[in-house]
């Protein structure tokens, strides 16, 4: 139903009828579908004459219950942003902006709409989830909270980034297992970096972790480290050899394919070296 304004002056409520969970006030060109709640707060009965500024009053109560309705659902289900619930309203049929405003309005002075507890949860939550404050900081931008609210002193203390979580670090590192020291160097800054933590930070916390790695686990990733090129290395060597391209391409294209995988230029000379001397391809 959308809201318009009529040619009439007043207009005669013809019949008052209860329909499931409405009350429809027919007229002699409209209805109007009422909730129980809105019936009573006001007197409507057959014969009874409505002014258009009354008929426009009722239609536009319709819209705003409708639309509190839907916000207070959406609001029940999770928290939301003023913009989002704004964003949520706008699909409300009927509803204009004026009234969307005037709903968000309400659900602030109840309580249920606070943008800044909102950041702030919602920072401490991505906190401690391992998240970076330029990541957070871009969500919550991203969800409408306004520019006041993310330079306010208690939000930035939660968006400063003086650590990075060692459990994250770690748990980076135990998804790296088989791979080179380098290659595991490249997964870390890639993953934090994309968490939203700054290149200075990643780097110091990074080479930090790496230099605290045990006796054992070093030489433990040195054995894994020299298993791993000598497969690489027989794997590229013999797909290289099985092509068409001369000898010097091959040898280029050999270091371009295992210095991507991490290793260095004097590991990829030996495992090329140790190929070339074996003289056949492996199985």
């Amino acid at each position: 139903m959308s809201m318009k304004k009529r040619s009439a002056e007043s207009f005669e409520i013809l019949s008052v009828e209860k329909k499931e969970r409405k009350v429809v006030l027919s007229f002699s060109t409209f209805a109007l579908s009422l909730t129980p709640s809105l019936f009573a707060s006001g007197y409507y009965y057959p014969g009874k004459v409505l002014t258009a500024q009354e008929v426009e009053g009722l239609e536009e109560e319709i819209h705003l219950e409708q639309g509190r309705k839907r916000m207070e659902g959406a609001l029940l289900r999770g928290r939301k942003t003023a913009s989002q619930v704004v964003q949520l309203l706008s699909k409300v049929p009927g509803l204009t902006p004026a009234q969307q405003e005037r709903l968000v309005e309400e659900g602030k002075r109840e309580g249920l709409i606070d943008d800044r507890r909102y950041a702030t949860e919602f920072a401490l939550e991505r906190k401690e989830r391992g998240y970076g404050g330029r990541s957070i900081a871009a969500a919550l931008r991203k969800k409408g909270i306004p520019p006041a609210i993310l330079h306010e002193e208690d939000i930035t203390k939660i968006l400063e980034d003086t650590k990075i979580p060692s459990h994250l670090v770690e748990r980076i590192h135990r998804s790296c297992k088989g791979e080179t020291i380098e290659a595991e160097k490249k997964k870390m800054f890639r993953s934090l970096l994309l968490r939203g933590y700054p290149l200075s930070l990643v780097e110091r916390e990074v080479e930090s972790f790496l230099s605290r790695l045990d006796s054992r686990e070093r030489e433990s990733e040195s054995l894994r480290r020299k298993e791993l090129l000598r497969k690489k290395g027989r794997k590229c060597y013999n797909q290289l050899m099985r092509t068409a391209m001369e000898s010097q391409k091959r040898k280029e294209r050999f270091f371009r394919r295992l210095s991507a995988e991490g290793f260095r230029y004097d590991e990829i000379l030996s495992s090329w070296q140790e190929n070339q001397n074996e003289g056949e391809e492996h199985d």
